[in-house]
């Protein structure tokens, strides 16, 4: 942008050619002619004639003007007709001054004005020439007039314009009609066009006025009017274009605004400054400048102000830097800008003008930008900050952005939303005009939402990205690592010492945190808690596996309609995972359970454990044991659903149980099913119930547990073909009952015999 290229207003010759000529500056080295002595008569009438006549006319006792003509002939009105006329005026030093020539005049020696036609010529100290066919000249007033056509030339500079006024004193001229001017130039042509034109030689001021304009072969500036400021010297010191100004530069960039406003270096004519700006009185009235980068695609930039300050020392125009002040607004097709705000900005342009190194955009700061990614769907990005400085590579590709003070930026995909805030600062480092590191300081929060109503976000005071071809491709997070996440099932926290989140193609592959990570994740009517030194989040599987050289922890609790813990869980593992959505818990290696159950503490080992939170049936493998109290049960597998309160034990089943005297029993079977809340167990499948003075065999064993005492035998019931044994007795039967209190066993359709 602001690729500001080779135009220089050499305006110092407007000041002579749009003004016609200048008719006011030119000193005559001619001596002033001596008077005629007196007329000669010439015939009996009333006509006499002079040949080299001079006449004089004085102000104030001073000689102002001189009249010179080869001949003069005094009509009988009083008028003088003049042949091969000149008039010259005198200064204040008495230097002369030649006016005006011509091949003809009329005199008004008491009106003191003369009439010049045929080929009059204006003769400026500078060398311009001002050539017309009819002058008028008031010397009472001191007024010079042209009111025709008139044509200009000074070495290889040309023009032609019309009514041209000279005040003489005040030394000002005006130009009345339209006029222009052509000045060669090494690589064009200068053409400067206007309505009309002022110029005042006391204040070295040159105005043009309507539909002004000057234009080079690279560069043009329109107004309605333009204002031309000139040094003692008539050097060029200024020029200001004012009503719908606007400042074409090069190919396909435009300055515009209200006024436009130039500074030039006397000594070279180079630039010195540039300054657009709206009208202030006029809501919506902006400066603006324009870059056409190809067709439908360019650079727009608005503001109160833009000013732009050119290298010194350049014959060509070459940007330095340039600034914008008042609610700027910047677009740019090719940058994919579709919005961007700021109070102020600041553009520095690298050596030569042709490419822009950086821009500062300070004061609520708002860009918003879209592009289209690899597969050619749509992305969206939108930026607010206190500040924005953006560095540019020389092909204009952007190389660095930092956003400073309550950054917030924002990025919208088809598969997810994503949202980085940081306090401090965010630094984006670019490679080939993508993305490739971004690193936040402050305060960092990162969020991202995806399609289902996922929702995650991590925060942490140090935050970094990386980046793969402008996708996100890891993030890492640390000192103090905070993550939540939100789904239509419920939400999550985790925290940690650092973090390291994986992606691939742009979408969230997984999440490392280490270092005394702690997790909570809540569902309806269940809350489960992690601690663990380290842990890994699968996004495919959306499941979270703890791990580290210290078991980790899980903590699962059962929610009531209230809210309220109705049970809790521990469970220390190897390893531990849990799927979120799945609402599935996995935990392997030396496993531990500890269930509350009132007042009742209730431990759970294995190899394995399986738990569904929906169902709240926990499944333990790999030689599972259950121990409450003095008793306990192992198997090859072991199901509990702590929503029911039920227990299933399968394959091998052994328990060990006591009464409520402290009498000890072992129960062997192929199956275990117990129902808590009703205090009811059955055994099946090679039932095996052994005491100290009972030894009992059925296919099926159901023992009631005392109220309040579920490991306490308060009856044993076997059926389906008994056998016991009891103090050296052997009974057979289809059916037992055993009180432990009494010791006593009743069979039915049974028979006794003596044990062997």
């Amino acid at each position: 942008m602001l690729q500001l290229r080779s135009v220089r207003l050499i305006l110092a010759v407007l000041l002579l050619a749009g003004a016609a000529a200048v008719v006011w500056n030119y000193v005559s080295r001619r001596a002033t002619a001596p008077l005629t002595k007196t007329p000669e008569l010439l015939g009996s009438g009333d006509v006499r004639s002079l040949k080299d006549a001079v006449y004089q006319e004085r102000k104030t006792g001073r000689l102002r003007f001189e009249v010179r003509a080869d001949l003069s002939v005094e009509m009988s009105s009083g008028v003088l007709s003049l042949k091969n006329v000149h008039l010259v005026r005198y200064d204040e030093q008495g230097k002369p001054t030649n006016l005006v020539s011509g091949r003809q005049g009329l005199y008004d020696t008491r009106g003191k004005k003369i009439n010049f036609s045929g080929d009059v010529q204006l003769r400026l100290a500078d060398g311009t020439d001002v050539y017309s066919e009819k002058v008028s000249a008031d010397l009472d007033k001191e007024v010079i007039e042209i009111p025709d056509r008139f044509r200009f030339k000074r070495e290889k500079a040309s023009g032609e314009g019309s009514a041209l006024e000279y005040l003489v004193n005040p030394k000002q001229v005006n130009i009345n009609g339209a006029f222009h001017l052509v000045l060669p130039m090494n690589n064009g042509e200068l053409r400067v066009k206007a309505l009309k034109a002022s110029h005042d030689l006391t204040a070295h001021t040159v105005n043009l006025i309507g539909d002004a304009q000057i234009e080079s072969s690279d560069s043009r500036l329109l107004a309605d009017r333009i204002d031309v400021d000139m040094t003692d010297q008539n050097k060029l010191e200024g020029a200001v274009g004012t009503g719908a100004a606007r400042l074409n530069i090069g190919e396909g960039r435009q300055f515009m605004g209200e006024t436009i406003t130039l500074g030039f270096f006397p000594e070279t004519g180079n630039l010195k400054s540039l300054r657009v700006q709206g009208a202030a009185d006029r809501p919506g009235s902006r400066a603006i400048y324009v870059e056409q980068v190809s067709e439908g695609a360019a650079h727009r930039l608005e503001a109160a102000v833009i000013e732009a300050f050119p290298e010194e020392g350049k014959d060509q125009l070459s940007v330095k830097s340039f600034t914008a002040d008042g609610d700027v607004v910047l677009k740019s097709q090719p940058l994919g800008i579709v919005d961007s705000r700021a109070d102020h900005l600041v553009g520095t342009l690298a050596p030569g003008g042709k490419n822009l190194e950086s821009a500062d955009l300070s004061g609520k700061v708002f860009v918003m930008r879209r592009t289209p990614d690899r597969a050619g769907q749509e992305q969206e990005e939108r930026l607010n900050s206190d500040q924005l400085r953006l560095k540019f590579a020389p092909d204009q590709t952007l190389k660095e952005a930092l956003a400073l003070g309550n950054v917030d930026f924002r990025g919208r995909t088809p598969a997810s939303n994503r949202r980085l805030t940081a306090r401090e600062s965010v630094r984006v480092i670019y490679s080939d005009g993508q993305p490739d590191r971004a690193d936040g300081r402050g305060d960092c929060r990162f969020e991202e939402s995806a399609a289902g109503g996922q929702r995650r976000a991590v925060t942490a005071p140090i935050m970094s990205a990386q980046y793969r071809q402008g996708l996100l491709d890891r993030l890492r997070a640390e000192s103090g690592v905070v993550v939540t996440a939100e789904d239509k099932e419920g939400s999550g926290i985790s925290s940690s010492r650092t973090l390291d989140a994986l992606y691939k193609n742009g979408r969230l592959s997984e999440i490392l945190q280490v270092g005394d990570v702690r997790m909570r994740d809540e569902r309806k009517a269940s809350r489960t808690e992690v601690k663990a030194e380290q842990s890994r989040y699968d996004a495919r599987e959306d499941a979270v596996t703890a791990t580290g050289t210290q078991p980790p922890v899980l903590w699962y609790v059962t929610l009531d309609k209230d809210k309220k813990v109705a049970r809790e869980t521990e469970t220390t593992a190897r390893q531990i995972k849990f799927y979120r959505q799945a609402n599935k818990i996995e935990a392997d290696g030396a496993v531990k359970t500890i269930l509350t159950e009132g007042a009742d503490l209730i431990v759970v080992t294995s190899g394995r454990m399986e738990a569904d939170r929906a169902s709240g049936v926990a499944t333990y493998s790999v030689s599972p044991k259950i121990i409450q109290k003095t008793g306990s049960v192992s198997g090859t597998v072991l199901r509990y659903a702590s929503n029911d309160e039920k227990l299933t034990v399968d394959g091998e089943v052994a328990s060990f149980l006591t009464d409520t005297s402290g009498k000890k029993y072992r129960v062997l079977s192929d199956r275990l099913d117990y129902d808590r809340r009703s205090g009811q167990a059955r055994y099946q499948g090679n039932v095996r119930v052994s005491s100290v003075d009972l030894d009992m065999k059925a296919p099926y064993v159901d023992l009631a547990l005392a109220e309040g005492k579920q490991t306490a035998v308060r009856e044993v019931i076997a059926w389906g073909g008994v056998e016991i044994v009891q103090e050296g007795r052997k009974a057979t039967g289809q059916k037992a009952v055993y009180n432990p209190d009494t010791g006593q066993v009743v069979l039915t359709a049974g028979q006794t015999s003596q044990a062997q």
